[in-house]
């Protein structure tokens, strides 16, 4: 399945290790830079950071990399999107909100590496694994907490639109 992603530069190589794929960085691209049709895929896999009640993702020293109102002007009809980075599931919904199937984030901090695979990523590659092979979502993330020890489970939320 086609994946696309984005993620803080400093993440860049893990980010590539859970995904397959070298990812978009901010920096680099910004909010105002970034084509937001290049993140348009059947999986979506953000690495950003997040901050409560913020319609907003962050790149490296805190660039704003992508705005909820951008992902609300986009179509992301079926896609499948993972975000990584702590709280991302306050963006969840704009990503409802344009029509994405399934959305994945987290309402904590979570806790990833630059050069490995910390507990978000393990939790993301499983996530991937899982749904490459058809499982829904939810069931997929179901799975891939099972992968990290009990701290790193919390707060793991699977959002999927109601067909």
């Amino acid at each position: 399945m086609e994946l696309a992603a984005y993620c803080a530069r400093s993440w860049w190589f893990s980010t590539w290790r859970t995904t397959g794929k070298r990812p978009l960085t901010c920096p680099e691209l910004t909010a105002d830079t970034l084509n937001i049709n290049s993140l348009i895929a059947p999986i979506v896999y953000l690495r950003l950071h997040g901050m409560p009640a913020q319609p907003f993702l962050y790149g490296d020293d805190w660039q704003t990399a992508l705005a909820a109102h951008q992902v609300k002007a986009a179509d992301f009809s079926g896609s499948l999107v993972f975000l990584e980075g702590c709280y991302g599931d306050q963006m969840a919904k704009a990503f409802l909100a344009a029509d994405a199937k399934a959305v994945v984030g987290c309402t904590k901090s979570t806790y990833g590496r630059r050069w490995r695979l910390g507990p978000s990523s393990i939790v993301g590659r499983a996530w991937l694994r899982m749904v490459r092979r058809g499982f829904a979502a939810s069931d997929a993330l179901n799975y891939a907490i099972g992968k990290v020890r009990a701290p790193y489970r919390e707060g793991w939320v699977a959002h999927e639109r109601k067909t």
